[in-house]
């Protein structure tokens, strides 16, 4: 099959396209893959924790809202993460949510809340962020 080709293509035949090779990523989509296998070799983080947790915040500071599953995902991601890029990355995801709800804000000042003492300028730094956008009169909706 040519890769210029359009054709409807069911989920499972997806996945052969792109293994034989005809993708259509764009430029920041490679490069987020790049940047991604780079935090993998590092240690930061795995490839795909760095792609997901980007696109997050693109979504982010294109619309400020973050959804149910996506808040969830990013909470995870910063309780399991090692390393301080990763969690102030996660946290920088949480701090631009804008206008956050009573719910989100119940789940957000906990997870946050250890990372205001820590040893970490980079935690202390994002939490701080945090607690500014959870204590911000312009950031509440029910």
């Amino acid at each position: 099959m040519k890769c210029n080709t359009v054709v409807f293509l069911a989920p499972l035949a997806l996945a052969a396209l792109a293994a034989t090779g005809c993708s259509h990523q764009t430029a920041e989509q490679k490069e987020a893959q790049s940047m991604g296998a780079g935090m993998q070799r590092s240690g930061t983080m795995s490839q795909a924790d760095y792609v997901k947790v980007r696109e997050l915040g693109h979504q982010v500071a294109a619309s400020h809202t973050l959804s149910d599953a996506d808040l969830d995902w990013d909470l995870a991601f910063l309780k399991r993460s090692d390393d301080g890029a990763a969690r102030a990355r996660a946290m920088t995801v949480l701090s631009e949510v804008n206008p956050l709800s009573a719910a989100q804000k119940a789940k957000i000042a906990p997870a946050a809340a250890p990372y205001l003492n820590n040893p970490e300028d980079t935690d202390r730094h994002a939490a701080a962020r945090i607690q500014q956008a959870l204590s911000s009169p312009f950031s509440s909706r029910r």
